[in-house]
């Protein structure tokens, strides 16, 4: 038997209609506000990392071109020389480095070892005050200063498993402080080369030995720099190699050495400091080095001073040898060296900009090793004053009255904040070398 469907009313019809409509409102509510609270969730995490990251991000309204975004990464041809040789009480049990002697015959009256807090052996005073190079969040604060600053490499003071002369009783103290670098800097995307100093004893052959040390104990570290185009061998800076004659660093350098590391897995790019024309020559030619390097923020030197660049830029090419020439900001150590006459005026960040300046101006299109890269003395060299780590403004000793030189009347962060590629004087042709050396270091990797 059929059954009729019965029809519903106009009422029924008016009370489903209302039913639905309630239900899509309250629907379209709980949707809203789910938006709303993930939002303020979202607003939460913004704001929470804002205020425990030292990293400051400002709002930019300008539109920024894909090349001016390409410039602004940081490059691996731009390296700051890094010194991880300080210590407190709170990490290290005492004063290390801050504590540096006047550097003068024990027999003078100005001879004396500083006294911290008060007095450092420095002319101007960390911002960040007293800091322990085993201090983490340090470290971590130094790789996102330095990054702001453009450097993409850094170059640790490294004496092997010595020391020197301001850590006496605290051999290896650099090599302890490597790993903690090698383990930040791999958070921040940068990279670690070695600069090799001058310890009590060091020759060719414990040079060979210090690299074979390292080789094995940092090689397979993501953060050791590595060069692709140069048989993806690690980097060394020698500093100061003349008190090894060339015949004895041809033993390790020159590929027939009978001590050679050339062709082995012990092989790395050796660059020599130069400080003197014919000598250094010598040396880096004959010695075996790849190349040189002039380290000095003040050109008391041959190789420091900038008018003698050029040349030294086209002997470089000559004998295929890489040159890295250093740009610093100033020079002033007259706290441990009252006897030094060689210093050299910030003028207000016009000297940094001249040095940058000189350097940049050596490239040429498709050259990859004149300069194969650009260093900074320094990051944190105090005790000479060549640090681009921010200074405390007016800072005066409690102690003696000594007043603390500052970057003033610029900002006590500038220094780390003037990337190359934004500096003013890098406009029109400058502006354009900065580009074909950011072009030569991409085609290199």
């Amino acid at each position: 038997m059929n059954r009729r469907t019965p029809r519903p009313n106009k009422r029924s019809l008016l009370i489903a209609f209302f039913f639905i409509l309630i239900v899509s409102a309250l629907y379209f509510m709980g949707t809203q506000s789910q938006i709303m609270e993930s939002e303020r969730n979202e607003m939460d995490i913004v704001k929470e990392n804002s205020l425990n990251s030292p990293v400051v991000v400002e709002e930019v309204n300008e539109e920024v071109s894909e090349e001016e975004k390409e410039e602004e990464k940081v490059s691996e041809k731009v390296v700051g020389f890094y010194y991880p040789w300080y210590g407190n009480p709170k990490f290290n049990d005492k004063w290390i480095h801050w504590n540096h002697e006047v550097l003068i015959d024990s027999k003078d009256p100005r001879h004396k070892f500083f006294e911290p807090p008060e007095e450092i052996g420095a002319n101007f005073y960390p911002e960040m005050g007293l800091y322990s190079s085993f201090d983490t969040s340090v470290i971590k604060k130094h790789m996102i200063q330095m990054k702001g600053a453009g450097i993409g490499i850094v170059c640790l003071s490294w004496w092997g498993r010595k020391s020197d002369g301001q850590l006496k009783g605290d051999d290896g103290f650099t090599d302890k402080a490597t790993m903690l670098v090698l383990n930040e800097a791999a958070k921040h995307g940068m990279k670690i080369v070695f600069h090799h100093e001058p310890y009590q004893g060091r020759n060719a052959q414990s040079t060979k030995e210090d690299i074979q040390y390292a080789i094995k104990t940092y090689g397979s570290h993501p953060a050791l720099f590595r060069w692709k185009e140069k048989g993806n061998r690690p980097l060394f800076f020698v500093y100061d190699p003349y008190h090894t004659s060339f015949q004895e660093w041809s033993t390790i350098l020159d590929p027939k050495g009978h001590s050679t590391i050339r062709g082995t897995s012990d092989d790395a790019i050796m660059i020599g400091l130069f400080v003197e024309k014919y000598r250094d020559e010598d040396l880096i030619v004959r010695g075996g080095f790849d190349g040189s390097y002039t380290y000095f923020a003040v050109g008391f030197t041959y190789g420091a001073n900038m008018q003698n660049w050029k040349s030294l830029a086209e002997w470089s090419r000559k004998n295929n040898k890489i040159f890295i020439p250093s740009v610093g900001p100033g020079y002033s150590d007259t706290r441990i060296r009252p006897w030094n006459h060689n210093q050299a005026s910030r003028e207000n960040g016009k000297y940094y900009d001249r040095m940058w300046e000189n350097a940049i101006a050596l490239a040429k299109e498709g050259d990859k090793d004149v300069p194969g890269m650009i260093s900074i003395t320094s990051f944190n060299e105090w005790h000479e004053g060549t640090q681009i780590e921010p200074a405390e403004p007016n800072r005066v000793s409690k102690d003696s009255g000594f007043a603390y030189e500052d970057y003033s009347p610029l900002e006590p962060d500038y220094y780390r904040r003037s990337k190359p590629s934004s500096r003013s004087l890098l406009v029109g042709e400058q502006s354009n070398t900065w580009r074909m050396l950011l072009r030569n270091d991409r085609k290199s990797r």
